[in-house]
């Protein structure tokens, strides 16, 4: 069963050409999703079509079983709770321990104080992170700060879970070490779409389909059986 699926998706800004154009594809429940292609290709407008942050000019786009086209605004929120996002930047609060950068997550959603603690420390524990850490985030290594922020992004339980460039500031030790974290969340049954312009990644990460974007169009959707990660 399909969680995200586009048919015919065209998005554009202004004037300027399309950032895509005709764009149908189907990701599964529980899926990786490895979306390749340059910069400019059309990646990260449709991440955002994904969260709902933008709408198409055509085309029809369903995440969850909810049409974006015709979801209401007040039911945008909602939609995100289901759909975590960490971006190459990380975006966290700089002075805000783990812990506090995760529960801020939580307290914008709602969860009582007892159960921002709890959630808040099992999502750092998910990524291999102690929650007990006192140091504020921008002490920690990049890596560190990304298992931080894909924390944050999965303490809400999402069903999905999207990836921006989530390696592009981090050497190949350290990006290795996030593409497996990863493919643990992916394992645990949240479906993960990884968007990146380093077609190396393809090489170091367990997925089940690859999409390339060119030009803002899809050129290659295949489906594969989950491969063996490799260093």
């Amino acid at each position: 069963m399909a969680i995200v699926d586009f048919s015919a998706v065209t998005m554009q800004y202004g004037r300027g050409p399309a950032a895509l154009t005709d764009v149908s594809f189907a990701v599964r429940a529980s899926a990786f999703t490895l979306l390749l292609g340059p910069s400019g290709a059309g990646k990260s407008t449709l991440l955002k079509l994904v969260l709902a942050m933008e709408r198409p000019q055509a085309g029809t786009i369903r995440v969850a079983g909810r049409d974006i086209h015709r979801l209401r605004r007040a039911s945008i929120p909602y939609l995100r709770r289901n759909v975590g996002a960490v971006f190459q930047d990380f975006k966290l609060l700089p002075e805000a321990t783990p812990l506090e950068n995760v529960a801020l997550a939580l307290r914008v959603l709602g969860a009582s104080s007892r159960e921002i603690e709890a959630r808040a420390g099992h999502a750092l524990e998910r990524v291999e992170l102690d929650p007990k850490i006192r140091r504020p985030s921008r002490c920690l290594s990049g890596g560190e700060q990304q298992r931080v922020a894909i924390a944050r992004a999965l303490a809400g339980d999402p069903a999905i879970l999207l990836a921006d460039e989530p390696t592009g500031n981090l050497d190949p030790r350290l990006t290795l070490e996030i593409l497996e974290v990863l493919a643990a969340v992916r394992r645990s049954g949240t479906t993960v779409i990884l968007a990146t312009h380093d077609p190396h990644v393809r090489d170091r990460v367990e997925f089940t389909q690859e999409l390339h974007l060119r030009g803002g169009r899809v050129v290659l959707d295949t489906a594969t059986e989950p491969e063996e990660a490799v260093a």
